[in-house]
């Protein structure tokens, strides 16, 4: 061994000791197998958990769904009418009472395709970390943050919209951004799910440019046959054909969306609202409203707002986006205002923002290292993050609404092991910037509760 390529000295003994613990998880042949054991088992264990809470109940827009889902079922897909919600989700709620009926089966059955699905987007986001990192463990890191996530594994156990669109929107930046397009299968997966997406949940409709202006950006980056992938394209609008059809026999409206100006209702919502909760405590009023303190009732319109308090458009712009990433209590629908459980997931879960942060910065920092059309995808990704967050910006979130941010970002979240095992002084900065992180996260959300007027976590504890 040369000398430049001896460990120096002064890395001391304990900088040693981590190398060689490192290099010994390494290269351990059957780490992998491990620990993906033991993620799927602890995310199974989640699943079960939630799965038997949550089968035999549904609440709000759980049962909305079912009431689509019957009439799709009495008067055929072609014949039911809803100005409210889009077909594809109500359809295989369908499906699933063809077969079980209106017992619990049908919904458990929903229930376990959502979870696959989820794994499977999981499993498409993990093996890109890789691609993006050269490191497996990456990979394999990506896969648990996003596995063992208390809060979207319990989401696949409702009968709710949100988890399913964010998987298949991120499915589609995966093989758009990073899939071998040459591929027929990649090109579907790479079309397909935005389409899909749009009419399990029609805010998914903003992924769709966004989409397009990511396939420019990669047809600039490299020589790829674009006709195949805009044909593909094309054929994926047919999934729109059965809503165009509604709305143009029943409403006289020749949209491929929802009759309802949805988006109008919600932008006048964030003015009055910060985030919207569902409660289902005996003798509590069913919505949560945590009040937006710069509310400016003179407002008709949230342009207004903006244009005529700047300053208060801001912060409350700024709120929104932090609601859309701090999920609070596990449970979609509020049991316990003071669920103890709530802190400790949130702290995962700011946990991995954290990462995900750490190794975006880190990307950054070593971005010189990656081709320059990876690089230029990975910071289109980045954009498209932030275009998703602008949008929530403007809208009265629920904290479900965070979930397409989280499994887009999650390929960054594997670049936090890049750059190799930090200093003693990188270790301490990296650890003390954490936990002033879950402090602070954890302030603003108490904060945020507090503007409820019914959680008061202070008198809680002192009483």
């Amino acid at each position: 061994m040369s000398p430049a390529d001896q460990p120096s000295s002064s890395s001391g003994p304990t900088q040693k000791g981590r190398q060689l613990l490192a290099d010994s998880v390494r290269n351990w042949p059957h780490w992998p197998v491990a620990f993906t054991v033991a993620v799927m088992l602890g995310s199974l264990g989640l699943f079960v958990r939630y799965l038997v809470k949550n089968v035999g109940v549904s609440y709000y827009d759980e049962n909305y769904y079912v009431f689509v889902a019957e009439r799709i079922l009495n008067h055929g897909l072609f014949g039911f009418q809803d100005d409210l919600r889009t077909y594809l989700y109500p359809l295989l709620i369908a499906f699933a009472k063809l077969l079980f009926g209106a017992s619990p089966a049908s919904k458990a059955l929903i229930c376990v395709f959502q979870y696959a699905v989820f794994l499977y987007s999981l499993r498409l986001v993990a093996a890109t970390s890789v691609k993006l990192t050269g490191n497996r463990a990456a990979g394999h890191l990506v896969f648990a943050a996003g596995a063992l996530n208390p809060y979207l594994v319990q989401a696949t156990t409702l009968f709710l919209t949100d988890i399913l669109a964010a998987c298949l929107v991120a499915c589609g930046f995966n093989k758009l951004l990073f899939g071998d397009l040459r591929l027929r299968k990649n090109r579907l997966l790479a079309t397909l799910p935005f389409a899909a997406a749009v009419m399990v949940r029609p805010a998914s409709l903003l992924f769709i440019p966004i989409a397009l202006l990511g396939l420019a950006v990669r047809r600039y980056v490299e020589p790829i046959r674009l006709p195949k992938i805009l044909l593909s394209f094309a054929l994926s609008l047919a999934v729109f054909v059965p809503q165009l059809y509604m709305n143009v026999t029943k409403f006289n409206h020749w949209t491929p969306i929802i009759h309802v100006p949805l988006y109008t209702a919600q932008t006048h919502g964030a003015m009055r609202c910060l985030k919207l909760v569902g409660v289902v405590i005996p003798g509590e009023p069913p919505p949560l409203c945590f009040a937006n303190p710069w509310e400016d009732n003179s407002c008709h319109s949230l342009l207004e707002f903006a244009m005529k308090s700047p300053l208060a458009f801001s912060r409350s712009a700024a709120a929104h986006m932090f609601a859309a990433l701090d999920w609070g209590r596990v449970d979609t629908y509020i049991t316990d205002y003071y669920a103890r459980s709530r802190f400790p997931a949130s702290f995962l879960l700011q946990t991995a923002w954290f990462l995900i942060a750490l190794g975006f910065i880190r990307f950054l920092r070593h971005r010189r290292e990656l081709p320059s059309g990876t690089r230029a995808l990975l910071l289109f990704l980045a954009a498209a993050i932030v275009a998703d967050l602008g949008f929530l910006a403007t809208v009265m979130v629920e904290s479900r609404y965070g979930y397409p941010v989280f499994l887009m970002a999650l390929p960054f979240l594997g670049f936090s092991l890049s750059g190799g095992w930090p200093s003693r002084k990188a270790t301490a900065a990296i650890a003390a910037s954490w936990l002033l992180w879950l402090v602070l996260s954890t302030a603003l959300s108490l904060w945020m509760e507090g503007t409820s007027g019914r959680i008061h976590w202070l008198a809680w504890w002192k009483g």
